[in-house]
């Protein structure tokens, strides 16, 4: 009797160990990826070296910026979607994207895209 007692107990501890152990490796990744998440939002690179190639965009009116992002990872243009809609949210641009054809190039990075589509047409 006493030895079922003590080997539930270790197989009691053991599991909560286990748990612990897996709960901790959880705990880690998401730190890791909401770190990195965090990092690209203001050091994102662009996709490619200059002189990189042209791509044409259209944003339709209604297009929110979520689904601008989605459309520029589409096309190559920007890594990660979601990303691009943080780094729209935070930019210091103050204007919203407005609707038109684009010519973006995959050298640039997502603040100059974000102004490129921000700019009024008599910037351009």
């Amino acid at each position: 009797m006493n030895v079922k007692k003590v080997a539930l107990s270790l197989t009691g501890t053991f599991i909560r160990m286990i748990i612990t152990i897996l709960i901790l490796i959880a705990i880690y990744n998401v730190g890791l990826k909401a770190y990195d998440f965090g990092f690209r939002i203001f050091s994102e690179e662009p996709m490619a070296a200059k002189p990189g190639r042209d791509v044409e965009v259209t944003i339709e009116d209604g297009d929110d910026v979520l689904a601008v992002g989605k459309l520029l990872e589409k096309k190559g243009l920007i890594h990660d979607g979601n990303l691009f809609f943080v780094q729209a949210k935070l930019s210091s641009s103050s204007r919203k994207i407005k609707s038109g054809v684009y010519t973006l190039n995959t050298s640039m990075t997502a603040d100059e895209m974000i102004k490129t589509m921000s700019a009024s047409k008599e910037e351009e």
